[in-house]
């Protein structure tokens, strides 16, 4: 395999002032599950910024869970390392331990990129929030504050146990750590502010930190705890840790840049239909769950399919819309993307289907069918024109284009095949997408050359496309066994056509009047519910029928689609459709689709 050296990708940093927009969208997708062991199923948990691990909130049924997190459960090892590892508790000395299910009123919600539960009583009112800071590490601060006119007595605890059979605890004067038997390569880390009234309490798999005596707080004061929980792996750089000692000094800049990339990404949504405003601010929160940061082994961030996987990898097919729809959002998180990809070309310069990142063995590998790479990049060039990045990543592009002319045009036609053999309509309408993005490509690097091989080959298919693979005996696309001369009927082959834009004006023509009747009768829709069609296809039809001004049935193929996704989604997190995907609740290929279709 091929890797990219010298590239050094970071996230944005947002620096933005907006309106809290984000608190317009709560409860996008409930994180409320907690397990009852450690290999218990994982519904869905919430983290963010690449995060490798993730929490989860009680909910508002769960009162004797008020002011608890569930897990966490880490991704790195499917596992939940304990029902719940941090509570906050708060006491009034005389009173007791506060009781938050009797408070007067109560909020316990999820933002985009925050965890957040509220209590309010007669004299005071306890704000406890979370959010990821980090792809290694969460920052927690639960607050008391005095609402009345007297002086409170108050206290504070923070506790939590992990599974017993999962590891073991180390103690040092402001951390307490944990390890899991059998995985030398990662540990967890519970940091405090130190205070020298801070009483600590470990044991072998659960702590208690508290204060020794009563704090008395002042009308419209505060007594704030602030802690952090990370995982880190073994050759993780130390200005992580160094950031976890900023966040426990000043968590208010933290909690504020939170806020502030998620306005800023929200505000980036265009979508201006409310209802299509808030699947797209559901379906940004869907690829930021799924955000996996670099690891020592990895050197890129990169997406996955669904959270709770049993094994962490890139589909590459699929990699190619996670890239294209954050362009608009993080164009670093964007070309991270595409590198994750092309850093691992084969040695014939082919793509793997699955890129094996953690606990995955790829027996049998799958050459990719999706060559959508010079795609991908074009997209992200045409945004930002970063050159030296370019020049690295065009000749690996280039090279895994010129694999499928190598490698699968058996028969030296021009057309290429499948991994069976077969000259496809879909592959060849993806491959000529690709010339014309290698061309956009290498004008900007100046390679003429290039620039007019590409305009040959284009000029070239481009005149012959329809003749060989429009069938008129069958009146439809057809694919072609190069062994037996077989013509095979596509089905639902025009969206690549159209999308590529090489459909002839009369065979876009037919395909429409056929659509628009198939549309009408309700037929698509019953083929997308049933899962005939995977949902990316949608993606080339809807923007093929808008790029040859069909824009009425395009407009009604994304209203059948939007209508099933919100049918399916409500109160949950996005689900997968199509042939052979994953029974997935929370689908990163889903919500890409969306984004794609409804802002760009």
């Amino acid at each position: 395999m091929k890797n990219l050296f010298g590239i050094i990708l970071f996230a944005l940093v947002i620096n933005v002032s907006y309106a809290q927009i984000m608190y317009n969208y709560p409860y996008q997708m409930e994180c409320s599950y907690f397990p009852s062991y450690s290999q218990d199923s994982v519904t869905n948990v919430f983290s963010n910024n690449g995060s490798w691990f993730g929490l989860g909130l009680p909910s508002v049924e769960e009162t004797n869970r008020f002011g608890k997190f569930a897990g966490p459960y880490s991704f790195y090892n499917d596992k939940w390392i304990g029902r719940s590892l941090i509570k906050f508790n708060f006491g009034i000395d005389g009173i007791g331990k506060i009781q938050y299910e009797f408070a007067n009123d109560f909020e316990i919600v999820q933002y985009p990129g925050l965890l957040y539960q509220k209590f309010v009583f007669d004299d005071f009112f306890i704000e406890i929030k979370a959010a990821f800071v980090s792809g290694r590490t969460c920052l927690f601060e639960a607050k008391a504050i005095n609402t009345s006119d007297k002086i409170l007595p108050m206290s504070w605890m923070i506790n939590g146990d992990a599974y017993e059979e999962m590891g073991e605890t180390d103690r040092f004067t402001d951390v307490w750590m944990y390890k899991i038997d059998g995985k030398d390569d990662i540990f967890w880390l519970l940091r405090y502010k130190l205070d020298d009234e801070i009483n600590l309490v470990f044991q072998e798999d659960a702590y208690e930190i508290s204060y020794k005596k009563p704090q008395w707080i002042e009308p419209n004061d505060t007594l704030s705890i602030v802690t952090t929980l990370s995982q880190y792996f073994k050759g993780d750089d130390k200005s992580e840790v160094e950031m976890v000692t900023e966040a426990l000094n000043n968590p208010k800049r933290f909690f504020d840049n939170n806020e502030k990339m998620w306005t800023f990404l929200i505000s980036n949504v265009v979508a201006q239909n409310e209802m299509h405003k808030k699947i797209s601010v559901k379906a940004l929160q869907t690829l930021l769950m799924n955000l996996r940061s670099l690891i020592p082994d990895f050197k890129s961030y990169f997406f996955v399919e669904r959270n709770g996987l049993n094994n962490e990898y890139i589909n590459v097919d699929e990699n190619w819309f996670y890239a294209s729809s954050m362009i608009r959002y993080d164009i670093s998180l964007a070309t991270h993307a595409l590198v994750s990809a092309m850093s691992n070309l084969n040695q014939d310069n082919s793509l793997n289907t699955i890129v094996p990142v953690l606990n995955h063995v790829d027996n049998i590998p799958i050459i990719s069918e999706k060559p959508m790479a010079a795609w991908t990049a074009w997209n992200i060039v045409s945004i930002k024109s970063d050159t030296n990045i370019m020049k690295v990543i065009y000749p690996l592009i280039k090279a895994n284009h010129e694999f499928w002319y190598s490698h699968r045009d058996d028969n030296n036609n021009f057309w290429c095949e499948d991994n069976l053999g077969v000259e496809r309509v879909d592959v060849n309408a993806m491959l000529f997408s690709e010339k014309y993005c290698l061309k956009k490509i290498a004008e900007r690097l100046g390679y003429l050359d290039d620039v007019k091989m590409y305009k040959e080959q284009m000029d070239s298919i481009k005149l012959a496309f329809n003749h060989y693979f429009f069938d008129i005996q069958q009146s439809e696309y057809v694919n072609i066994n190069i062994k037996s001369g077989q013509k095979i009927a596509a089905d639902d082959v025009i969206g690549y056509a159209l999308w590529a834009g090489l459909a002839s004006l009369d065979i876009a023509d037919f395909y429409s009047q056929k659509l628009n009747m198939v549309v009408n009768n309700g037929a698509y829709k019953s083929k997308f519910e049933s899962g005939d069609f995977d949902i990316e296809y949608y993606y080339f039809l809807i923007s093929g029928l808008n790029l040859y001004k069909y824009e009425t049935v395009a407009d009604n193929l994304l209203n059948i689609l939007l209508e099933t996704v919100l049918d399916d989604s409500k109160n949950k997190p996005l689900p997968s459709y199509g042939k052979g995907k994953l029974n997935n609740d929370s689908s990163s290929l889903t919500a890409a689709v969306l984004l794609l279709l409804l802002n760009y």
